[in-house]
Parts: structure tokens; C-alpha cells; sequence
């Protein structure tokens, strides 16, 4: 214990430190009168940053249940935390008033609310600019998030393990996700309520980057399509529930990326494609569709092929048909059919025959016709039990037919 106590000594508040109503915070700048949320308790920063999984996201971020024991192995101590130890409803003001001076707040620091569990909503003022790495580690209360679009930047780990995290609207002027940023977000809903709710980030429209395993282990369904991506990185959508992932045109994407989504069932790629989708998708390998754009059948690995192929349906550009066909590895796909590339190109839709129903994913409304032109239905993502024959389906872009089994 007296080890400990010299490290309290090292690590405890710092002469910059100043507590305003139930919140520390330390100046920035005199100068510009700025000054960022601290968490209070420096110890905070320094376990954070010296654990292994906070600077090696890939080798850590493997399995949930390492997670718990981080805390423990690094000498954190509940019984002795000096910081922000908050509940309930977090209200970051603009301003605040110390010493006379009236300063504005314009970051989260490193670590600023992490372990408080017990917080279950935030609202963040408008002259925020920066949320620190780790600022919301571990609040597991913390359902929704507005981040307002004066933020620029959101660090790494800023709400890894927010368990209960459902909706986050991220902010207009950030364009990247860093690294595990919403590792493991609304996990506990995966055993608690299997069939949602789903994390969602809304507002993401202007994102570019998605760094490595920035969404890993995300209870989330839904793949936040956006056109801006140019990079999806290693391990970036690892365990999720996604159930369709579309890759953007001029969009790298690293290995693993969608590692295990074992609810997968429609991929769409772009005409760019030359990845390895193999070494993207290993382990998810209930895919029943693969719309593909590339008129040049990309690589594929015999192993991936080997699990997928058997039932699902790959959809290629007409010209390119017989190319994939002949193509190693593709030409094993049960069923090649062609659709015209128009339909990859278009917005999210998707519409599979399968044994007994018919299977559309679309984010504009789409109907199902008979083919005497009778609506059997119209929604956006559904699935409609139909006997044998087939059936068109219409969205406001595109018309096709659709055999069911």
C-alpha cells in the first residue's frame, strides 16, 4: 500500500485544477479565457493511456470479456477516485465563472466523465470543440449522446464500453471515427433484449474515415452508408449485426473490417473493387446475396468461397457474366445472375428470393407486386411470406423481378 500512496501523490489533483459547482476543469489559454473539463483525478489519464488495449486497439479489442479486467490488472481503486464521480444528468455549461474571470469551455479532456456509470444522459454547450480520448470510457448508464457541430474532433476510446449507448448524433464538422470510439456500444442489449434496440449514429453524412476497430463489438444492424468514406480500417465493424454493408466507390477497406458478422446476408461492392473480400469478410457466412459492380471479378479466397457460395446468390454487371462464371472461386456460387449495374449504383435496395418469402432491404419505400399487378405490401426492410413464383418489386429508382422459391 505505501507504493500506492506514493503514486496518489503523483497522480492526484493538480495545482491547475479548480472545481465549479460539481465539475473540475483546468485553463487552456489565459490569453483566449478557454478552459477543458478535466476529470480531476489525474490517475485517470495516466491508467488510461498505460493500458495496452488504449495504444494497441487491434491485439486488445479481441474479446469483450478482456475488457473487465483492465481496471482491476492497472490498479484502479473506486474507493479512492478524486475526480468526476457523476449521476443522473451531466450539464456541461458554456461559461463558467472562477476567480473573478469568466471562461468558456471549449473541451472534454482526456478521461473527462470515464467510470462514472451512473450518468445517464449529457448535454454538451455549443463552444465545445474537442472530445478527449477516453472521455466517456466506461459510462454504462449513458443512453444517448447529441454532440453539438462545433466539435471537430472525437479521440479515441470516447465511449468505448458504453454499454446501454443506443443513439449518438455525431457532430456535422468531425469527418473521422477514431479508434475504438464505439467499441463494444449498446453490447449489454445483445443479451438483454436480442432483437434491439440497435446503436445508431446519426448525422455521420460528412465522415471520411473509420479507423481501426472503431466500431468493434457495436450492438448495431444497421451500416451507416456514407458516400464521403475513403477508408473503412482494420477490424473497423468487427462483431456487429450488421445484415448489409454497401462499400462506397474509391473506399479502401482493411482486413477483418467485417469480421464475424455472422447476421450478414446482402454485401454490395463497388466497380473499384479489388480487395480480397474474403480477407474483409471472414467469418461472416450466412451471406445470401453479393451485388457486385466490378466488371473484373476481384480476388477471391477458396476458403471464404468454399462456406458462402453454396447458397447465395451473386449478382454481377451483364457484360461481365460470363467472366465470373469462369473466374476461380466465384464460378462455384450456386446462382450468377445479372441485373444491370444501375442497381449497385443506386441507393440501398436489395430484394432476395428465398424459400417461401421474399427478402427486401431498402432505404426508400419499396412494394411488392403479384404479377397481375396486385400490392401485397411496402415498407423499407421486411421480409413477406409468399408461395413459389415471381413477384416485382418498385422503389422510387428501380424495378425488379424476383423469383421465389
Amino acid at each position: 500500500m505505501a507504493a500506492f500512496g506514493l503514486y496518489l501523490s503523483a497522480w492526484g489533483q493538480q495545482p491547475n485544477d479548480f472545481k465549479v459547482g460539481e465539475l473540475y476543469y483546468s485553463i487552456i489559454s489565459e490569453d483566449e479565457k478557454t478552459v477543458a473539463v478535466e476529470n480531476g483525478d489525474k490517475r485517470m489519464n495516466h491508467l488510461l493511456l498505460d493500458m495496452p488495449s488504449f495504444n494497441s486497439p487491434v491485439s486488445q479489442a479481441s474479446d469483450i470479456d478482456n475488457d473487465s479486467e483492465d481496471d482491476e490488472e492497472y490498479g484502479y481503486n473506486f474507493e479512492t477516485y478524486m475526480g468526476n464521480y457523476c449521476k443522473g444528468d451531466i450539464v456541461v455549461p458554456s461559461t463558467i465563472e472562477y476567480q473573478g474571470t469568466t471562461y468558456t469551455v471549449t473541451q472534454l479532456a482526456d478521461g473527462a466523465f470515464s467510470y462514472c456509470r451512473d450518468v445517464t444522459s449529457v448535454t454538451m454547450p455549443e463552444t465545445l470543440q474537442y472530445i478527449g480520448p477516453g472521455a466517456f470510457y466506461l459510462c454504462g448508464s449513458l443512453e444517448e449522446v447529441i454532440i453539438p457541430d462545433s466539435v471537430e474532433d472525437v479521440g479515441e476510446w470516447a465511449f468505448r464500453r458504453c454499454y446501454n449507448l443506443v443513439k449518438v448524433h455525431w457532430p456535422s464538422s468531425a469527418s473521422k471515427i477514431n479508434e475504438l470510439a464505439f467499441a463494444n456500444v449498446g453490447s449489454n442489449h445483445r443479451f438483454d433484449e436480442p432483437d434491439g434496440p440497435y446503436f445508431m449514429l446519426e448525422n455521420g453524412e460528412n465522415i471520411t474515415h473509420v479507423a481501426i476497430s472503431g466500431f468493434w463489438g457495436a450492438y448495431m444492424r444497421e451500416f451507416p452508408y456514407w458516400d464521403n468514406l475513403v477508408e473503412i480500417g482494420i477490424n473497423s465493424f468487427n462483431g456487429t449485426q450488421l445484415t448489409f454493408v454497401k462499400i462506397p466507390e474509391g473506399c479502401s477497406v482493411g482486413k477483418d473490417a467485417f469480421l464475424s458478422n455472422r447476421k450478414l446476408q446482402t454485401i454490395e461492392l463497388p466497380k473499384d473493387c479489388r480487395d480480397n473480400i474474403s480477407e474483409v469478410f471472414i467469418g461472416s457466412e450466412n451471406v445470401q446475396l453479393i451485388r457486385i459492380a466490378a466488371t473484373v471479378p476481384p480476388v477471391l479466397s477458396r476458403d471464404w468461397a468454399a462456406k458462402v457460395a453454396e447458397n447465395c446468390v451473386l449478382e454481377v454487371p451483364d457484360e461481365s457474366l460470363e467472366l465470373y462464371r469462369n473466374a476461380e472461386y466465384w464460378k462455384n456460387f450456386s446462382e450468377i445472375i445479372t441485373s444491370g449495374v444501375e442497381t449497385v449504383e443506386a441507393s440501398r435496395f436489395s430484394a432476395i428470393g428465398l424459400s417461401g418469402s421474399l427478402r427486401v432491404n431498402s432505404d426508400k419505400e419499396a412494394t411488392v407486386f403479384d404479377m397481375q399487378g396486385t400490392r401485397l405490401h411496402t415498407g423499407l426492410d421486411f421480409e413477406l411470406q409468399l408461395p413459389a413464383g415471381i413477384y416485382i418489386v418498385k422503389s422510387s429508382e428501380t424495378e425488379r423481378k424476383v423469383q421465389v422459391k
